[in-house]
């Protein structure tokens, strides 16, 4: 199993409605795409180190069966999801992702 985990860095002011379309846009894709073994988990990232205490960090984590699987995201879903984030929240909202494999 792979997880790719995108982690969110969102100003205050724009956490409701990000949560909001993640909840209505991103998870139902998800579902449509049949390409995860579950929803994804939307975790809020607990710190003691905030640099920007106007914001807040998500983590969103998608679990997939193999790396094809998240190649068929990618080549088919991710790229338009990302231009929807840009579009509606600019430069307000800054992510970076990791993959990651279970090991148990």
């Amino acid at each position: 199993m792979i997880i790719y985990n995108t982690t969110y860095c969102v100003k205050q002011n724009l956490y409701d409605d990000f949560i909001d379309w993640l909840k209505q846009t991103l998870v139902p894709t998800t579902q449509k795409s049949d390409l995860f073994v579950a929803l994804p988990t939307i975790a809020q990232v607990l710190t003691e180190d905030d640099t920007d205490e106007n914001a807040i960090s998500i983590s969103v984590q998608l679990t997939a069966e193999n790396l094809e699987f998240l190649q068929i995201w990618f080549d088919n879903y991710q790229d338009n999801l990302d231009l929807q984030i840009k579009k509606l929240f600019g430069e307000k909202i800054l992510s970076f992702s990791t993959f990651m494999k279970i090991i148990n």
